[in-house]
């Protein structure tokens, strides 16, 4: 019963998350761009792991320059960054392996942005993280991520994605009534991160 409750609120949560969220679509996307259109390659790459498309996630990277980092594991192993092409490799071989899962959704990625910054040709973006797999050992990860998102040509793309501590991105505001509440996925600590399950696929 108390897995049923869960694969129905993740369920439900998926909903409402994939709401009115537009899969990447380069005829639309190439023209006429603003700074805040680099937001939409941030929407894009939760609409891809929460709907498994792979097309869609790696239209999010810049071949050219993209790089993951992941941060030091709970294991004390140093992961050093790899580029386009591992993560072209792990996400596809991942992707494969969570849609042949019962689990409904196979995987669900819940983010909170706590920071946004963009210029005409650069974008910062900060956000916290919470992602359910299907898979036993890193059935629950928690933390956040960094963003770097260029723009080449007419196009939007992440250049660096850093895997970070969720702690550190954690922000509490004041409501106008002196009371305190939180707007952003309270840090959650788990067991391992998303560096972990991204070397998991990786070796």
């Amino acid at each position: 019963m108390k897995c049923l409750l869960r694969l129905l609120a993740s369920s439900a949560v998926l909903s409402s998350l994939l709401a009115g969220c537009n899969l990447f679509n380069p005829e639309e996307y190439a023209e006429d761009l603003n700074p805040v259109d680099s937001m939409a390659v941030f929407r894009n790459l939760v609409d891809a792991h929460n709907t498994l498309d792979y097309e869609a996630f790696l239209l999010c990277l810049d071949p050219a320059t993209f790089r993951f980092v992941p941060k030091d594991t709970t294991q004390g192993t140093y992961y050093k960054p790899w580029g386009y092409a591992d993560e072209d490799t792990l996400t596809s071989t991942m992707f494969k392996e969570f849609k042949t899962e019962r689990q409904i959704p196979p995987l669900l990625l819940q983010v909170d942005t706590t920071y946004f910054s963009a210029t005409d040709t650069l974008a910062y973006l900060c956000a916290n993280y919470l992602l359910i797999t299907p898979l036993k050992e890193y059935d629950t990860l928690g933390g956040g991520l960094e963003l770097e998102i260029l723009k080449r040509g007419n196009y939007w793309y992440i250049s660096t994605w850093k895997d970070v501590a969720g702690e550190t991105l954690f922000v509490e505001h004041e409501t106008e009534e002196g009371e305190t509440t939180i707007d952003t996925i309270p840090p959650k600590i788990t067991e391992h991160d998303w560096s972990d399950l991204k070397v998991y696929f990786r070796m």
